[in-house]
């Protein structure tokens, strides 16, 4: 009996304290500064703080942080307790995604000489069809989380891009625009309380955390859509 009591009890803390790391895993990065994290690395390298520099460090520190937060990049892990979080992979999804289209708008479009070039596929493109998709009750919370990591990366790279760009920004009188895109995507960054992602109706008994993320991201979509378009005249 002595012997299967230890052994019961010695499972119980192995099982607590994977519980409690899981919990800690499972919370995301906190927002950084953008200007000072790459003045820090001027500094290191004895470097300048030239245009563009802030932005492609904030490129390397988000990737760097992707793998290097708290039980580093979860997705691929085979072992416990990283094979239990359900919800960092999808928030790494969110971020990883943004980190690859970023990387991508850096080479062909910030850094070509022509940046007012069109993608010539784009002529041969046909127009989107509208679909409306269902997301199914058991991935709300991923399809959540991976939201919540994609804002998390934008609102650095847009950080980075307001200081990089701000004589650009203030002669198209567009920087106020960017300022309240960031405050939107921040507001996504709030602490989650609930044990569970819910997809409730918009007055019904339960919260719809889907729909008041959304409406955050329709915001800062909105505001986007007026830079880009101010920025093209």
């Amino acid at each position: 009996m002595g012997l299967a009591r230890a052994i019961g009890l010695i499972a119980l803390t192995v099982l607590v304290l994977m519980f409690l790391t899981g919990l800690w895993w499972n919370r995301s990065p906190n927002l950084f500064d953008v200007q000072a994290a790459a003045q820090k690395r001027a500094d290191r390298y004895n470097e300048k703080l030239v245009p563009g520099y802030i932005t492609t460090n904030t490129l390397i520190e988000v990737a760097n942080t992707l793998l290097n937060k708290s039980g580093g990049y979860s997705t691929n892990d085979i072992m416990p307790p990283s094979v239990f979080i359900d919800d960092m992979p999808s928030w790494e999804w969110g971020v990883l995604q943004q980190v690859r289209d970023f990387s991508k708008a850096l080479r062909n479009d910030i850094s070509r000489s022509s940046t007012q070039s069109e993608d010539p596929d784009f002529e041969h493109a046909g127009r989107p069809i509208e679909v409306e998709e269902k997301t199914p009750w058991m991935e709300v919370d991923n399809v959540f989380y991976e939201a919540r990591g994609t804002c998390w990366a934008l609102i650095h790279f847009l950080r980075a891009v307001e200081i990089d760009f701000k004589d650009l920004l203030k002669q198209k009188n567009t920087a106020m625009i960017l300022q309240q895109v960031i405050i939107q995507l921040e507001t996504t960054q709030k602490a989650v309380w609930s044990p569970l992602i819910l997809n409730g109706s918009e007055f019904g008994l339960f919260a719809n955390h889907s729909l008041v993320l959304s409406s955050y991201i329709s915001r800062a979509n909105t505001g986007i859509i007026e830079l880009y378009n101010l920025l093209n005249h």
